[in-house]
């Protein structure tokens, strides 16, 4: 059983997803993690929105796109540092000792009715 002091620890980070520290902004509030991580997919992190709301109205708007396209996806969230942006460095990362919150999205081949 794992001990709750290592759960707390924000040292400890178990998913591999919780590690990537860079990506690729393709836009304002929108990650690509194409070239970072095992798997394309898209990024959006609170940190980069003044509410709440926004951040899960930008996430609504890209699965309801992947759910009208009848394109499969996996979503998942996951705490963990901002991630900054290749071209700029982890020093202009002003927010990198603080956690936020990741959803991530990653479109995905269908494996209906095979």
């Amino acid at each position: 059983m794992i001990k709750q002091d290592r759960l707390l620890n924000n040292d400890l980070r178990s998913l591999p997803i919780q590690n990537v520290k860079s990506a690729n902004r393709i836009a304002t509030h929108l990650w690509s993690l194409t070239q970072t991580y095992y798997f394309p997919g898209f990024c959006v992190q609170l940190s980069d929105f003044t509410s709440e709301n926004e951040f899960v109205d930008k996430l609504y708007t890209i699965t309801n796109y992947l759910s009208i396209n009848e394109v499969p996806h996996n979503c998942a969230f996951v705490k963990a540092s901002p991630l900054y942006s290749e071209s700029d460095g982890e020093s202009n990362n002003q927010n990198k000792d603080k956690d936020t919150l990741r959803a991530i999205v990653w479109p995905r081949k269908s494996s209906y009715g095979k």
